[in-house]
């Protein structure tokens, strides 16, 4: 500081009788609070200016992280529109398969009370048919019987 432009300049006005010794060590007094105080200002400024850049780069790391967070919120936003899509799918077949199951449980119902109308009506027929038939066959068996013992007897007397 004391071989700055500035002291040689208050020296040589002191030296030429235009400043007193006084004024010029009040003059040197102040400019040496000056010149701490700019170059305070200097520090501090290079020392936001480096704050300023380090919350730069913590700003950016934190835009990345959001973009990825957005990307991630999205992908997960569309496998759940995928995952609700087939969801509503899955509940639509179940609903068709519970619709075709009961739709053939009253079939097999049905069927079934067909087939034990068709079994009664079987049974029915046929003990209607054998009051019916059996009068004759009994007496077609008489009438075959007897014609066995006639026969038998004409057999007999040929062999006699």
């Amino acid at each position: 500081l004391a071989s700055s432009p500035a002291f040689a300049m208050l020296t040589e006005l002191v030296a030429l009788g235009d400043l007193t010794a006084a004024e010029a060590d009040a003059l040197k007094a102040q400019y040496e609070e000056l010149h701490s105080a700019v170059m305070q200002m200097y520090e501090d400024e290079k020392r936001s200016l480096k704050a300023a850049k380090q919350l730069n780069q913590d700003l950016l790391a934190e835009k990345i992280k959001l973009e990825k967070l957005t990307i991630r919120k999205h992908e997960d936003g569309q496998a759940l529109l995928a995952l609700e899509k087939e969801r509503e799918q899955t509940d639509n077949e179940v609903h068709e398969l519970e619709s075709t199951s009961s739709a053939l449980h009253l079939e097999i119902t049905d069927l079934e009370r067909q087939k034990s109308e068709a079994e009664r009506a079987l049974e029915l027929s046929r003990r209607e048919n054998a009051e019916l038939v059996e009068p004759e066959f009994e007496g077609a068996r008489t009438r075959i019987q007897e014609l066995e013992e006639e026969l038998e007897k004409q057999q007999k007397a040929t062999e006699a």
